[in-house]
């Protein structure tokens, strides 16, 4: 998972910024718009650091699996996120 994560974060700062969050879901195929992207950066930001860290990382994993559609490939990280971000929120709080 660190392996990922250290791919993910082109900088190697220790953390995924907003531009390298966009790049690693246009990996996973994941067609975001850009209010989107930010509003899940900034659900997963969890510390409010301004990046992503490992651990809110796991969360970011989380939060896609969960609200990815199902692909018909065997890559469950494909697809359309079908719920609105209030239901991240909702998912965040459980």
């Amino acid at each position: 998972m660190f392996y990922v994560v250290s791919l993910t974060d082109e900088d190697s700062n220790g953390s995924i910024e907003p531009n390298e969050l966009k790049k690693f879901l246009e990996h996973l195929e994941l067609h975001l718009k850009e209010q989107e992207i930010e509003n899940l950066f900034e659900y997963c930001d969890l510390d409010g650091s301004k990046g992503i860290q490992f651990n809110e990382f796991i969360v970011l994993l989380c939060l896609i699996h969960l609200l990815a559609e199902p692909s018909s490939s065997n890559n469950v990280l494909t697809g359309n996120l079908i719920l609105g971000f209030i239901d991240i929120q909702i998912v965040i709080a459980a």
